[in-house]
């Protein structure tokens, strides 16, 4: 976390505490007794009689940094940081009459994935039971999500590619105090970048976009739609950000694909700070184009870093910006630069922390992204080339959910300065989130959710009211002995056997009749022991399982599943037959990884291999969770399930007799031996 970003996430932190103060209301899901509009009041997570919690999360960069070369700005004493902002906000009556108690966590982004992110989330909610959280860097995309499923209030101060869509399910608990809509950005950018003649002289252009749900859902909708009518064909690489293995694979594909293309135009969607990630690979592979970024991109960490960031690369850009403190050096940005900056200030220097400048170096500016300060931003051909508005979720108190209409006392608070059709204006927190009617959040459907399943082979019924869910990029186990259900259960979720009753969703559809190539279709795949075809060769058994995909995609998915288990491109050729039970273990799971499944179901990973074979299998299971990847494993061993797994299921008579997570099994032994064995040692 930078120096300016530390100061973003005091300000939104201030104004939240002001808004928290003059507007009263119910706590988060205190609604769900009643109708919108019922008076209903009292307390809720982190919250007391005298005090109110809020957690400051702190991204540390070190690790990240050394690793690739890249050089960050100190952010300073975080935690002392986080103690002067609590001081201030306690000496001007606290949050709505309660004393803020302000809890700083690290976040160690070198480690970033969906699981460090689930942890961390499971940390602050669970852990600290906290009120609030202030988000500084959070790219994953299950963050969020849950954050509002815990109904935890999330102050994002995270420059973060978030759409109109996200916004709406994660309602009231997501607060963006100043950050424009994704949806209307990605117009913004698209009608400037034509503007500024930067596809004159190509028919194409390459898009580095990150692979999330909000991001394929914009570009779907709006950008693409918007470059078939620019006249601009696009070259789309979708990047998986979810660790740095899966990222340096896309970028690298991506330079492969443009070049081959003769792409001389790229742009960037989807945040995640693609484009200094790109630069340098593009440089190693002697690729160069003309760019496009914008604040999502971080410019100024782009001129920051000479030595990794060729200097040619930044000849040309161009782009849109609506973060000054990241987008221009301070030489061309007073510092401070305003009344709410000097306020931001002066709270730090109450607690001893200083901030000279915004960043410790930044040597000049080469990008042309219009930045709203103080004055309007550039014109070009009669319009204004302008980010969008603010989008804000309605601000929260202590005491409750956001009201119909905002009380004056919310807007008394200046707050950050955004663009308008005019140039630059400042905003009050309230202003334009006050209209949206306290209603309960509609959050994001589980991966995979079984209710009520109840299944029967003829006369005889096998599953009895099984209720079983895996969030997004969750991994959990289902263990029990012999005869318990266990791969009835599996069969009836994967579609190879109807249940008498109940419902199966993926990811919020109902799937309950649909058939199973239609589920591996939409992205069920499952891996039943070490089932292969034996005269088939390697390669010719991965092929066979793209029968879902395009022909076309069938060869790309191929290669990918090869290049994650290398021991079986070095077999391509061999029948399948010839191969070792651990191997034959592998061809099972890459032939699932074929079907590019977003829910894997495995069966019986460990049954009659080696320790050493299942420890590297497990390690891909973890590898591939850790890529987002929603994964439900059937295992009769509990000792591999608990060391792999973050919820455990233990099945009984057809039925699900408990639900833990390895953490409370630890240190009780017994109770595991009573429900895996019935006693039985």
């Amino acid at each position: 976390m930078d120096r300016s970003t530390a100061l973003r996430a005091a300000a939104a932190a201030v104004v939240a505490a002001v808004a928290f103060t003059g507007c009263s209301a119910v706590m988060p899901g205190a609604l769900d007794g009643g109708p919108p509009g019922t008076a209903l009041t009292g307390t809720g997570p982190g919250v007391t009689d005298s005090t109110v919690k809020v957690v400051f999360v702190g991204v540390d960069l070190g690790t990240t940094g050394s690793s690739l070369g890249f050089r960050t700005a100190s952010a300073g004493d975080l935690p002392a940081q986080v103690k002067a902002l609590e001081t201030y906000v306690n000496a001007n009556g606290g949050i709505a009459g309660r004393r803020m108690e302000a809890v700083f966590r690290r976040y160690e982004a070198s480690n970033d994935s969906p699981a460090a992110e689930e942890k961390l989330c499971n940390q602050i909610t669970q852990d600290d039971q906290a009120f609030a959280v202030v988000l500084t860097g959070q790219f994953q995309a299950n963050a969020r999500p849950c954050y509002a499923q815990r109904r935890t209030l999330m102050l994002d101060a995270t420059v973060v590619a978030t759409d109109d869509a996200t916004y709406a399910a994660l309602s009231p608990y997501l607060w963006s105090a100043s950050y424009p809509s994704y949806d209307e950005f990605v117009t913004a950018l698209l009608r400037t970048l034509s503007e500024q003649d930067f596809f004159a002289g190509a028919t194409g252009a390459g898009v580095v976009a990150a692979d999330t749900p909000s991001n394929r859902a914009v570009y779907q909708r709006l950008a693409e739609p918007e470059l078939t009518r620019l006249g601009v064909a696009p070259t789309v690489s979708w990047i998986d950000t979810t660790d740095l293995g899966t990222l340096n694979a896309g970028l690298n594909q991506a330079v492969v694909d443009f070049r081959s293309k003769g792409v001389s135009r790229v742009l960037f969607l989807g945040g995640a700070r693609l484009a200094s990630f790109f630069l340098t690979t593009a440089a190693a592979q002697s690729y160069t184009a003309r760019y496009a970024v914008s604040s999502f991109d971080n410019p100024a960490f782009l001129v920051n870093n000479p030595e990794t960031i060729p200097v040619a690369a930044l000849e040309g850009m161009i782009g849109i910006g609506f973060n000054p403190s990241q987008d221009v050096p301070d030489s061309g940005f007073p510092f401070p630069g305003g009344d709410a900056e000097r306020a931001c200030l002066d709270i730090f220097a109450a607690g001893g922390q200083t901030f000279p400048t915004r960043r410790t170096r930044v040597s000049r500016s080469p990008t042309a992204t219009p930045r709203c300060c103080c004055t309007p931003p550039p014109r070009t051909s009669g319009r204004t080339s302008t980010p969008p508005r603010s989008r804000r979720p309605p601000p929260r108190s202590a005491t409750g959910s956001p009201r119909r209409r905002a009380p004056a006392a919310c807007s008394a608070a200046s707050g950050a300065p955004r663009a308008t059709a005019t140039g630059c204006s400042r905003t009050t927190p309230g202003a334009g989130a006050s209209a949206t009617a306290a209603r309960r959040c509609a959050l994001p459907a589980d991966a995979l959710r079984a209710t009520a399943i109840e299944a029967a082979y003829g006369p005889v019924r096998a599953l009895f009211g099984v209720d079983l869910r895996v969030g997004p990029g969750e991994l959990v186990g289902l263990c029990g002995p012999n005869g318990v259900g266990k791969s009835t259960l599996l069969r009836v979720l994967s579609g190879l056997h109807r249940p008498t009753a109940g419902r199966i969703e993926l990811y919020g559809d109902d799937v309950t009749a649909v058939s199973a190539v239609r589920r591996v279709r939409l992205g069920l795949s499952t891996v039943v022991g070490q089932a292969t075809f034996g005269s088939l060769s390697v390669l010719d058994n991965l092929r066979l399982h793209g029968y879902a995909l395009p022909a076309a995609q069938v060869r790309e998915a191929v290669d990918a599943a090869l290049a994650v288990f290398p021991r079986l491109a070095q077999r391509a050729a061999q029948p399948a037959s010839t191969l070792s039970g651990g191997e034959r273990q592998m061809l099972a799971l890459a032939r699932a990884l074929v079907q590019r499944p977003r829910v894997l179901l495995v069966d019986e990973l460990s049954l009659g291999l080696a320790p050493i074979v299942v420890g590297g299998l497990l390690e891909m299971l973890r590898r591939l969770n850790n890529s987002g990847m929603a994964i439900l494993v059937v295992e009769q061993s509990v000792n591999v399930a608990l060391s792999l797994v973050d919820r455990v299921y233990f099945m009984e008579r057809g039925a699900i007799a408990a639900e833990h997570r390895p953490q409370e099994l630890a240190a009780r032994p017994e109770l595991v031996r009573s429900l895996v064995l019935g006693g039985h040692a």
